[in-house]
């Protein structure tokens, strides 16, 4: 017997709260963060138990929007329940850093020398060219990124 598509009927009728976070991550990198936005706010009503990695997703939809604040909010989420997330730290320093708060930008880039030591951006700048639809929010993200002091390659 082959496994339900992910997209099929069964997840709803097993779970009616069930939804589809790649929806707003998709928004999010289409350019539509304040609608992404809008989206996560409803699904994390539907889903309270929502899976770690939302928060991390729309805590890049804030930072897209340039709402640091709520930024910083999911992504300390995201970091509090999962420790190890590289990119979850990388995210969080790139956003401390435009909230001119160096210390917390330069612990957080710390976290992932220490995940992952030879860390560089420019493995993130190839994953953001090919994540986002417009270049100005990869540029944003690296810039982030490189306020936080972390190494270019």
């Amino acid at each position: 017997m082959t496994p339900p598509s992910p997209h099929s009927s069964v997840p709803v009728s097993l779970n009616p709260n069930f939804v589809d976070w790649s929806f707003a991550v998709t928004l999010a990198c289409a350019g539509q963060s304040a609608r992404a936005i809008e989206i996560g706010r409803t699904y994390m009503r539907l889903d309270p138990f929502y899976p770690s990695f939302a928060a991390y997703h729309f805590g890049v939809a804030h930072y897209l929007a340039k709402d640091y604040p709520g930024a910083c909010r999911l992504l300390r989420e995201h970091v509090s329940r999962t420790p190890n997330s590289r990119p979850g730290h990388c995210l969080l320093a790139a956003t401390y850093a435009l909230l001119r708060q160096t210390d917390l930008a330069q612990a957080h880039a710390a976290e992932v020398l220490r995940i992952q030591p030879g860390y560089t951006i420019a493995r993130w700048q190839k994953a953001a060219g090919n994540a986002f639809k417009f270049s100005c929010d990869a540029d944003h993200l690296i810039a982030g990124l490189q306020m936080a002091g972390l190494r270019e390659g």
